[in-house]
């Protein structure tokens, strides 16, 4: 039997190999879901959010509300909330291709509420975790 890092592992390559679409439903949530809990342990919501913005005219959030939808499916509805916050947050005007990211977060965020969603999103990483792998377990044998 597998276990949870590994089924999670095998989804990220599937979707590496062949593309997100590639995946069955319940494997595109836990892809999203896992993509931005590994991005935001390594960087955080702002590194969340840098990973996540597709460049060019008008910046591509939609990795962000995949991953707002992800925590949903997981049940995790304030996480969902907090991460739409932010998304708000970062929509509010367009990124400056020839800015750097902390000009960009410091003009859209002058309040810093970015930082205290920051916060709230990081009290609730390991039960993230502990749900994402439990569902991981859930899904049937690729």
């Amino acid at each position: 039997m597998k276990d949870a890092a590994d089924i999670l592992n095998a989804i990220l390559n599937a979707a590496g190999t062949n593309g997100p679409a590639a995946l069955t439903g319940q494997e595109r949530v836990l892809f999203h879901a896992n993509v931005f809990l590994i991005e935001f342990d390594m960087g955080g919501l702002s590194g969340f959010l840098y990973g996540a913005r597709r460049s060019g005219p008008g910046s591509d959030w939609s990795a962000v509300a995949q991953a707002i939808l992800a925590l949903e499916q997981l049940q995790e509805p304030s996480t969902a909330a907090h991460l739409r916050r932010a998304l708000e947050i970062v929509e509010a005007i367009p990124v400056v291709e020839d800015g750097t990211w902390g000009r960009f977060l410091a003009e859209v965020d002058p309040d810093g509420e970015l930082n205290a969603l920051d916060s709230q999103i990081g009290e609730a990483s390991k039960r993230i975790w502990d749900r994402l792998y439990a569902a991981a377990l859930l899904l049937p044998a690729r």
